[in-house]
Formats: C-alpha cells, sequence, structure tokens
C-alpha cells in the first residue's frame, strides 16, 4: 500500500502526499477554509511545488469520484455497466518492462483475466494470440473481474 505523509501547516492547514510507482510526489493541501490545493513536487527538492491546481470544495468533490472507480458510473459507452462484475481497462507497459509474450506471462492462467488488444509502435492488434509480444511502451487492454485486473496489472508492474 502507498504510504501517505502527513505534514501540519501551521496557520494553512494539512498536506499529504505520497511518492507515485514512478518517483513523482503528489499531493493535496487541505486550507482551514477547506479550498484544496492538487500539487505536483519537484522531483529534486521535494519542497518544491512545480505545479498546483486550486480547487473549490465542491471541484476538489468531483476529482474525488473521477479518481475512485467505484463512484463514477461507467455504463454510458462502456461495458461495466451492462455486464455485472465485468470491467475492462488499459494498462501501459512501464520503461524498462521486459519484452514477453502474452502465453509467457500466463496472464488468463493467473489472472483469469482475457488480453483482448495490445497497442503498441506497430499499431493495434485486437485479439491477439498467446505469441503476441509485449513491450516497454505498449498497451494491453485487459477484459476480466477488477480483482483480476489488479493481478494483471500487478504483474505487469503497472
Amino acid at each position: 500500500m502507498t504510504e501517505i505523509r502527513e505534514t501540519a501547516l501551521p496557520g494553512v492547514g494539512m498536506c499529504r502526499d505520497f511518492a507515485t510507482r514512478g518517483g513523482a510526489r503528489v499531493g493535496v493541501v487541505e486550507r482551514t477554509s477547506g479550498r484544496r490545493e492538487l500539487v505536483v513536487y519537484e522531483r529534486a527538492d521535494p519542497d518544491t511545488v512545480t505545479n498546483a491546481v486550486d480547487l473549490a470544495p465542491v471541484e476538489a468533490a468531483a476529482l474525488a469520484d473521477l479518481l475512485d472507480d467505484r463512484t463514477v458510473s461507467r455504463s454510458e459507452g462502456g461495458i461495466e455497466g451492462l455486464i455485472e462484475g465485468l470491467a475492462l481497462d488499459w494498462l501501459p507497459l512501464p520503461p524498462g518492462f521486459p519484452s514477453a509474450t502474452i502465453g509467457e506471462l500466463e496472464i488468463r492462467r493467473r489472472t483469469g483475466a482475457t488480453v483482448v488488444a495490445v497497442v503498441g509502435a506497430g499499431g493495434a492488434n485486437p485479439a491477439p494470440g498467446p505469441d503476441e509480444p509485449l513491450d516497454a511502451g505498449d498497451t494491453v487492454v485487459v477484459v476480466g473481474t477488477a480483482e483480476g485486473i489488479a493481478q494483471v496489472a500487478e504483474l505487469l508492474g503497472v
């Protein structure tokens, strides 16, 4: 689980932040007024903010809803709302991902989820077979249960 760091800001409020898998630090400054600020810190200096977005309470709640996939209705234009328990996700393979085929990774056997497409530098390959190579920078489209997709993401280091 990601460790969230909490820092009291006397006279301002509270800052909660965490390090992403890619090494960036992202946080939220909650002001005593209730206003929130979404912040991204400089990698070389974790005390220096490189980007900030000021959010009114209603905007912060809307952003939280967007980030919390349990609250966003996906039934419009998506398969998740049409078939209960079915989920779909696009998983971008990270830099340094060791090239391997779908079959070598045994994705279906290990997770119960199915790779339904691979999008890479050579274009899109819908319905790839077990011999389809997966390379860093490719995006793997996966269908299955939410749990199965989470397992695929972990397996792929996403």
